[in-house]
């Protein structure tokens, strides 16, 4: 996975937070004295979203064109059991999110130190090309699952992380093809054509 795609999934990750600090930027507009962050956050917050929404796509894209190339097998897994992490993402938001509500957007100060904060958490997210549970993901259909998989060749099944628009609970003893999203998680990518 390239490091662009991480941050840029990261980002979107924080997409209640982005909203949540939008109106409030907004509704700092209509105050006499405007603080100057807002002209910041109004106009960076959507351009990294578009931008953010146009790398996935075009990472959905290039995750069907390797589906359509598979023929050496590595990445053709029989899924021996599965299970539906329904909680992650919310988990996600309330540990992760959520505290940086506290952060003050119409101050520079606060605003400095949530910049330095979330730098630091971005930088970590893309040095491990971590994929965080991600509220944009689900509405884009995309559920976490946890599976024990084998290949052809072993004997013994390892439990992954897989990304998926399919509900692959109903897929044991099923083939499917599983490439690498990074060292925890792989992507379901016969599901990118059923939507």
């Amino acid at each position: 996975m390239k490091r662009s795609l991480a941050f840029f999934l990261f980002f979107l990750s924080f997409a209640p937070l982005w909203i949540s600090v939008m109106l409030e930027e907004i509704i700092g507009l209509r105050i006499p004295e405007p603080h100057g962050t807002e002209w910041c956050v109004l106009v960076a917050i959507p351009i990294l979203t578009i931008v953010s929404l146009g790398v996935l796509k075009s990472q959905e894209k290039e995750w069907q064109e390797m589906a359509q190339s598979e023929q050496d097998g590595l990445n053709t897994f029989e899924i021996c059991d599965v299970i539906s992490k329904r909680t992650i993402s919310s988990e996600f938001l309330l540990s992760y999110v959520l505290p940086l509500v506290a952060f003050d957007f119409t101050k520079w100060l606060s605003f400095v130190q949530f910049l330095v904060f979330f730098a630091t958490l971005a930088y970590l997210n893309c040095k491990y090309l971590t994929v965080s549970p991600n509220i944009v993901l689900e509405i884009r259909k995309y559920r976490h699952f946890e599976c024990s998989i084998k290949q052809k060749c072993e004997t013994k099944a390892r439990t992954i992380a897989v990304l998926s628009r399919r509900d692959l609970r109903h897929l044991s003893g099923d083939t499917v093809l599983l490439p690498e999203i990074n060292d925890l998680l792989r992507i379901d990518i016969e599901s990118l054509s059923s939507r």
